[in-house]
């Protein structure tokens, strides 16, 4: 059981746990970066879990591997974590680094998709997709420098909402279609 008023530094992933998510990347990664005080948080359900489990219990970290399941709550786990983690393979503009991006969360992704249109340099920490020590450098980047990662994590929080908020989307939409209200 997870304490959501801890005492450790949490990352959180929110995926379904399917092979193109790349989740045996970052256990990896996270197994490189661990310290006593990180905990990694899983949250989802997929094809991968089983694997995925019996492969963090091989891991030095394995105490600090959590595979939660899915959760109703998963707002209250991302307002209880630290920093969000992306490690997939293949995505468009998934809506767990939208999610992550509006608890204000400092994020760490691999570079693939629609994630690089919002998340660089000033927002967040990219990695390249399927490379261990890109994503544990970036992760481990983040966790040291935990200023600029906040500062980065406003930023993007900041650019998220303008850009992709219901009404920001709906005016977008309205002035495709040429619509006035």
């Amino acid at each position: 059981v997870i304490n959501l008023n801890k005492k450790y530094y949490s990352w959180i992933h929110s995926v379904c746990l399917y092979q193109k998510k790349n989740k045996k990347l970052l256990t990896r990664a996270f197994n490189n970066i661990c310290t006593d005080d990180q905990h990694l948080l899983s949250i989802g359900d997929g094809t991968e879990k089983e694997h995925l489990v019996q492969q963090a219990n091989e891991m030095k970290c394995k105490d600090h591997i959590h595979f939660l399941g899915f959760k109703n709550n998963i707002h209250e786990y991302y307002a209880a974590s630290d920093a969000f983690v992306l490690s997939s393979d293949s995505e468009a503009m998934p809506m767990s680094v939208l999610e992550a991006s509006a608890h204000k969360l400092p994020i760490v992704s691999t570079s693939v998709g629609g994630i690089p249109e919002i998340i660089n340099d000033d927002t967040g920490y990219l990695a390249e997709p399927g490379n261990l020590d890109s994503l544990s450098k970036s992760m481990n980047q983040l966790y040291s420098e935990p200023e600029i990662a906040t500062k980065k994590a406003l930023k993007l929080s900041e650019m998220v909402l303008n850009e992709f908020s219901l009404d920001s989307i709906g005016s977008k939409l309205l002035d495709m279609y040429g619509i006035t209200t």
